[in-house]
């Protein structure tokens, strides 16, 4: 393929994908500006939003500060844009390091693509059912607004902005999902489909495992928030329900994409430890034979031949077949535990020192 042409297909490639994708673009190449500084400035402008906003309506314009649940429905969607670009840059640095194990060695460009952008059609279907969603949560809570968010009533003049707001933020999110969906089903494949396993090489295979570490707390992040920002957030079904769905959602999302190199990895493991039982039988049985017929000159040599083939079914033996990357686990468990601890304390402590 000549450079032109690699171009060109590139060049298709990115006219193929997704509306986040195209900002993203914009973002590294045309703003000049860190990413990260692009989303804080924004989730600045978001807050500053709302402060203006109930400032006209309600004559409050720290409205924003004064609930701390404003700010977090004002900065969810710019940190769902955050979040995405974030693992999409992960997913990209997985990648490169893990290229030496990549077969075959041509479909580094594709698999890059799809592990870094979404489909346009599918992005933007799934952002619609997001639309779908946000709008299904505002009429539910002007049916039958949950206790835990009874609060709004206070700030009805600016109700209407907020519920455009939250209708808008499940576009981002739905989109968000998606591409967590979309992501680590391709970390999932590559593995499966475009890894090689060398028990000699194996530590690129961690990388993916950072990709769904941060996908896994990412997503925590957000009913995290939401639990800080609402009292007794917990205590509504609705509530209890989000809670418990995010959490599933991130525990699939740290496993999920991890299980097809798993696999390989065992297999592979597998199969060299049957290798060396077999020549450690041999060899065994070598030594074995020239102690019976009292041949005993090449002895020296079969023990430190047997004593090498240990040493190597102990080295496979500590092979790890979950290719998690050093920390990455104690990190999750962390974020999965850690809130949980604090609610319970909360609970214990409430129960017996009272509000």
């Amino acid at each position: 393929m000549t450079n032109q042409t690699a171009v060109t297909a590139a060049r298709a490639g990115r006219e193929r994908t997704s509306w986040f994708d195209g900002l993203k673009s914009f973002i590294e190449e045309r703003l000049g500006i860190p990413a990260p500084l692009v989303y804080l400035f924004a989730s600045i402008a978001a807050v500053g939003l709302f402060a203006l906003y109930s400032a006209y309506t309600l004559g409050r314009p720290s409205l924003a500060v004064q609930e701390p649940f404003f700010i977090v429905i004002a900065i969810e969607p710019i940190y769902a844009l955050a979040l995405m670009h974030l693992l999409d840059e992960l997913a990209g640095r997985a990648l490169r390091e893990m290229r030496p194990l990549i077969t075959p060695p041509e479909s580094y460009d594709k698999i890059r693509l799809g592990l870094t952008t979404m489909p346009r059609r599918l992005a933007l279907y799934a952002g619609l059912a997001g639309l779908f969603i946000g709008l299904a949560v505002v009429v539910f809570s002007r049916i039958a607004l949950p206790e835990s968010f009874q609060f709004l009533l206070t700030y009805d003049a600016a109700r209407s902005f907020f519920e455009v707001w939250l209708i808008l933020s499940w576009f981002v999110i739905a989109t968000l999902l998606y591409h967590t969906v979309r992501q680590l089903g391709e970390i999932n494949r590559v593995y499966r489909q475009n890894s090689t396993i060398d028990l000699d090489n194996y530590q690129p295979l961690f990388q993916f495992s950072k990709v769904s570490g941060v996908t896994a707390v990412g997503l925590l992040v957000i009913p995290y928030t939401w639990n800080a920002a609402i009292p007794n957030l917990l205590g509504d079904a609705v509530g209890a329900l989000f809670g418990v769905l995010f959490l599933a959602f991130g525990v699939i999302a740290f496993v999920w994409p991890l299980v097809g190199a798993r696999n390989l990895i065992a297999a592979a493991k597998g199969r060299a430890l049957e290798e060396n039982a077999r020549v450690l039988k041999e060899t065994r049985g070598r030594l074995y034979d020239g102690a019976v017929r009292g041949e005993l000159s090449g002895a020296g040599e079969l023990h430190d031949a047997l004593e090498a083939i240990r040493a190597e079914r102990d080295a496979l033996l500590n092979i790890p077949t979950w290719p998690w990357a050093p920390g990455t686990v104690r990190s999750v468990v962390a974020a999965l535990a850690l809130p949980v601890a604090i609610w319970l304390l909360q609970t214990i402590l409430e129960r017996f020192i009272g509000p």
